[in-house]
């Protein structure tokens, strides 16, 4: 079936092989740059994540400090609860990613 595209374009087989193997070595680019972006975000996330957690004990300490159990136990139960949504989310989203991914790999979507 290649020698038909040699007839027809000069090196016709060997230019197409040319421009898949460049089509391969851009996607393989593409993929390394989109798995960094990602493990770039996860760390800024635990990055963000650990300064709102210690803005939030040191302003519950405070609140102790001043006699407001109340209000710095419900300072700390909202932002550890918001903080372990967002785990759960991610981890949830991240899982049904992969399972999509595989699905199309496979040939089954």
């Amino acid at each position: 079936m290649l020698a038909r595209y040699d007839a027809v374009i000069a090196n016709g087989a060997e230019r197409i092989f040319a421009w898949v193997e460049k089509q391969s070595l851009h996607r393989i680019e593409m993929e390394k740059k989109a798995l960094a972006a990602d493990i770039s975000r996860g760390a800024w996330g635990l990055r963000a994540g650990i300064g709102l957690m210690l803005m939030a004990f040191g302003l519950a300490a405070y609140l102790l400090y001043i006699s407001e159990i109340l209000a710095a136990v419900v300072v700390v139960c909202v932002v550890v609860a918001f903080i372990g949504g967002a785990f759960i989310y991610g981890t949830i989203s991240q899982r049904q990613e992969r399972k999509e991914r595989a699905e199309i790999l496979a040939g089954m979507r």
